[in-house]
């Protein structure tokens, strides 16, 4: 079994079914990614992360590249950041 056939695979076992919610795919390709960030990250971005070990984890399959599911949710919370409450009394002077 070649890679694009365990893929297709994998994306019929995830396809939704009448009646139900869709499930999440269990691997995104870097195409797949960029278009969930809606392009706010380039795909070029995202190779010269996986060099410098950054952004989130990703696997290799047959030399393709996919990003695990539940490691892209896990880093995007991650990189939320928070935001403080304003302070009562407005600004000091």
């Amino acid at each position: 079994m070649d890679t694009l056939e365990f893929l297709s695979i994998l994306q019929a076992l995830h396809a939704p079914r009448r009646g139900r919610a869709p499930t999440p795919p269990e691997y995104l390709t870097p195409h797949q990614l960029c278009e969930r960030w809606h392009a706010a990250v380039a795909m070029g971005t995202m190779a010269n992360w996986r060099a410098q070990k950054r952004g989130p984890g990703f696997v290799r399959f047959g030399g393709r590249v996919l990003y695990p599911f539940a490691a892209v949710v896990a880093w995007e919370r991650a990189q939320l950041a928070s935001v403080a409450a304003p302070q009562k009394g407005g600004r000091r002077g």
